[in-house]
């Protein structure tokens, strides 16, 4: 199963949520951004996807990257 990404990239000086087959935003602040984003990959593990979030640069190069999956192996999964 392929891990999708919540990307989290900033255009502007607002924020903005991208995943296959939605765009959300603009956000006032990063950590808004970030908040969205972690609540879109949970919502899609909790469906049994794999899901991680990227934080992106204007660029689009992944700054950082978080991987929900092993996290979630871990602990026995979302309930």
């Amino acid at each position: 199963m392929a891990c999708t990404t919540v990307s989290v990239m900033p255009r502007h000086d607002y924020w903005f949520v991208e995943f296959p087959g939605k765009n959300l935003g603009p956000y006032m602040s990063k950590s808004m951004a970030v908040t969205v984003a972690t609540n879109e990959a949970l919502n899609r593990r909790r469906q049994g996807q794999q899901a991680k979030v990227a934080i992106r640069s204007e660029t689009g190069d992944a700054e950082l990257e978080y991987c929900l999956c092993a996290e979630f192996k871990r602990h026995g999964g979302v309930s």
